[in-house]
């Protein structure tokens, strides 16, 4: 991405803090008292390769991947995810996450696609710079951001109900985790709307 060198270690550093919180909740989820806290392989699985994406995406370590390879990437995950929450949508009675993050998908996918390029058009790679603040069929945006909004408003109750004291593999910590990725996803949004 081209952002300031700063800009794009502090969300490094946010999206490496959510990724390691994912791997170490997937990590339990192999126990028997991470099956028993709740904690489901799929949903961490999805929690990290997402948060492992946009940690790729922001970094500025290594060179840039191709715009139509973050395009396949994001397109290919919410089709993936989708069918994941379609499959398991009756048997975990509605409690999985991949519907939640099928949409987070689509919604990176959706900005890939829509995001004017400018001068940039012929460019194969991932820079975003002077995309001018608008998105190509911008209902879609107001769409994705109004569902970051109440996902958000639905969230932050879910936070401060859930029980303390679990640490990082506990409820609390997976309903932060999916706020600051709401809040994430609907500041980039409304950025480039």
């Amino acid at each position: 991405m081209d952002a300031p060198v700063a800009v794009l270690w502090v969300w490094s550093v946010f999206f490496a803090i959510m990724a390691a919180s994912s791997a170490y909740r997937l990590a339990l989820a192999g126990d028997l008292a991470g099956r028993r806290a709740g904690i489901d392989r799929v949903d961490e699985a999805a929690d990290l390769l997402m948060c492992l994406g946009m940690l790729a995406m922001v970094s500025p370590l290594g060179g840039p991947v191709p715009l139509a390879g973050w395009r396949a990437i994001f397109v290919a995950a919410a089709v993936a995810l989708g069918a994941a929450w379609w499959r398991r949508r009756r048997s975990l009675s509605g409690s999985t996450r991949c519907g939640h993050h099928a949409v987070m998908a689509a919604a990176m996918a959706y900005m890939l696609i829509a995001v004017p390029h400018d001068d940039h058009s012929a460019d194969p790679w991932l820079t975003m710079s002077g995309h001018g603040g608008s998105l190509e069929h911008w209902p879609l945006a107001v769409a994705a951001l109004a569902y970051c909004a109440v996902d958000i408003a639905v969230g932050v109750p879910r936070v401060l109900r859930a029980p303390a004291g679990q640490g990082i593999g506990g409820e609390r910590a997976r309903a932060v985790s999916r706020v600051a990725g709401s809040a994430g996803m609907g500041a980039m949004l409304a950025v480039m709307m």
